[in-house]
């Protein structure tokens, strides 16, 4: 398991059945920054030319892992941690709900709900925990800041910081229970939310007083 508290199998009989990827498994992960002092470029006016910096922050990862789960309490445990039966290849014949250009009020289609069925009554699902994927993740964030003394121990800084600088998305992971009907494989998110890495490209000003 991957959290420190309310954690149970599937089966408490068969704790081997619950083996699999942690919930922060990330196949890929890549993350890059680059940091330039730019140099004076107003040499007749040292407080202007002086003090630039250029920031560029690059993440990538490969997806968080997400289970396949029945939604009912098929098994009668009443653990309510059933898990669905694998019938068919979940990320083909996929099908896209009917969204309005980039409007995706009814969701984005990640896999093929038709790829998995509920187990028989008394029995356990037999896909694993964590099996499946959801979507990569991407964002280039960038910043220019500027540092002017203000005496020998103070100093100002004032940031421009562009988040997802490329409005790239990055959706979140799938609805994952078949008790959920027709909304199973839909995303209706992103990742994140607020301001920051990975939301829709956004701009913060700041200014810091450094001492």
């Amino acid at each position: 398991m991957s959290s420190a508290r309310n954690n149970h199998p599937q089966d408490n009989y068969n704790l081997k059945g619950d083996y699999g990827n942690s919930d922060f498994d990330t196949r890929h992960n890549v993350s890059g920054f680059l940091l330039y002092d730019v140099p004076n470029f107003a040499k007749s006016v040292p407080r202007l030319g002086k003090g630039w910096q250029v920031n560029v922050l690059i993440l990538h990862n490969s997806g968080f892992p997400f289970t396949a789960v029945a939604g009912q309490n098929i098994s009668n445990s009443f653990s309510f941690n059933d898990r669905a039966n694998l019938v068919g290849d979940p990320f083909s014949g996929i099908v896209q709900p009917s969204n309005v250009a980039g409007n995706y009020a009814n969701g984005y289609r990640w896999f093929n709900p038709a790829a998995f069925a509920l187990p028989a009554k008394g029995s356990f699902g037999n896909t694993h925990r964590n099996q499946f994927y959801g979507p990569h993740f991407n964002t280039t964030d960038f910043s220019i800041f500027k540092n002017t003394p203000i005496t020998e121990r103070i100093s100002a800084q004032l940031r421009v910081e562009f988040f997802n600088l490329f409005n790239q998305l990055n959706l979140g992971n799938p609805n994952t229970s078949l008790g959920a009907g027709s909304s199973m494989g839909l995303i209706f998110g992103t990742k994140n939310s607020g301001i920051g890495a990975g939301v829709a490209r956004n701009t913060q000003l700041a200014l810091k007083i450094i001492w």
